[in-house]
């Protein structure tokens, strides 16, 4: 999802997963669908331009309504990812989909309030100021698979888990102090949900691949911004050949030929009418006549064609400008 000149999506297994019924929840908060499968690995991703910010920016996760971490990302061309939860100092453990546990056990929350941010990854973007590096913190022990009464299981509602740990870069805790205390300028909520439950909603396609079902194909999305991309580049190879090939050029022949054919019919069977000599050598000059009108019709629209292929061609500027990435910005330090 897109909100003015930041970007955050969810990667499964390498994978970036489709998004369904993207909508504004209010005007700092985009929501959407996204396919989970059982067992299967994701990462928080997220890139943008804070280049003109007033103050840095810091990336909050919360995942099934519990804290997630966070990185604290200085102004600039912003491009990173969280992954799991640091269980140590160099040592994290990867988000995980997983099945929910259900439970008859009256101890346990029941109705449809218990657990209002269950099946959801959200974003949060908030300015901050650094202040200071602290000791490392974890966070594993919130992650578990979750336990809820029967009564209160959402149909298609799925949880996340933490698998074993992974080597990561050692990093440090980040304290900041927020500029606006609970109020982040922008908000991205994934509904994460089981394939088979969006395609029972129509959420999602009935032929739609998920990650494991083949290859990856780029998003209909991106497909589209290419193909807009496409046409309005300018035809590439020599002049003759664009003009045997344009459509326009086509029709500018068809239409200066077809009504010179007519007239060389007319001419033809006018010459069989004539019983003379001097008829027939009349209908023999209106053809030629004809023929050389018909060549010289042909040739008109090439004449009007310039070969730039030869001689000295002005180059004029590309329109298209791309930024440098600038320098590279460490985002691997944790908030929580």
């Amino acid at each position: 999802m897109r909100q003015g000149n930041f970007e955050v999506f969810i990667k499964s297994e390498g994978r970036e997963l489709p998004e369904y019924h993207m909508e504004p929840v209010d005007d700092k908060t985009l929501g959407c669908y996204v396919p989970s499968e059982v067992g299967k690995t994701f990462e928080i991703c997220w890139r943008g331009d804070t280049s003109y910010d007033m103050y840095d920016t810091t990336v909050r996760c919360d995942v099934d309504g519990h804290k997630a971490g966070g990185s604290h990302c200085s102004r600039g061309l912003l491009n990173a990812s969280r992954w799991g939860i640091r269980e140590a100092a160099d040592r994290r453990r990867p988000f995980v989909f997983s099945p929910l546990i259900t439970t008859d056990d009256e101890t346990f929350a029941a109705g449809p309030g218990a657990h209002p941010d269950l099946g959801t990854v959200e974003v949060q973007l908030i300015h901050a100021i650094c202040i200071t590096k602290t000791g490392f913190k974890t966070q594993a022990n919130q992650f578990r698979p979750g336990v809820v009464h029967e009564k209160s299981k959402k149909m298609g509602v799925q949880c996340v888990s933490l698998g074993d740990g992974r080597r990561c870069k050692a990093s440090n805790k980040v304290h900041v102090q927020q500029i606006n205390r609970g109020e982040p300028y922008l908000r991205f909520v994934f509904r994460y949900r089981s394939k088979e439950f969006l395609q029972a909603e129509g959420i999602m396609p009935s032929n739609e691949r998920t990650a494991s079902d083949g290859q990856e194909q780029a998003p209909a999305g991106r497909k589209r911004r290419a193909a807009q991309l496409y046409a309005v580049l300018p035809e590439a190879g020599p002049s003759r050949k664009r003009a045997r090939g344009s459509p326009s050029a086509a029709e500018t022949s068809q239409k200066d030929i077809k009504p010179c054919v007519a007239r060389n019919e007319d001419a033809n069977a006018s010459g069989y009418e004539f019983g003379s000599v001097e008829g027939r050598a009349q209908a023999t000059g209106r053809t030629l006549h004809s023929t050389r009108r018909v060549k010289h019709e042909w040739r008109d629209p090439g004449a009007n064609i310039i070969d730039l292929t030869e001689g000295e061609v002005k180059r004029e500027g590309s329109p298209i400008r791309l930024e440098a990435t600038g320098g590279v910005i460490d985002l691997t330090q944790d908030e929580d």
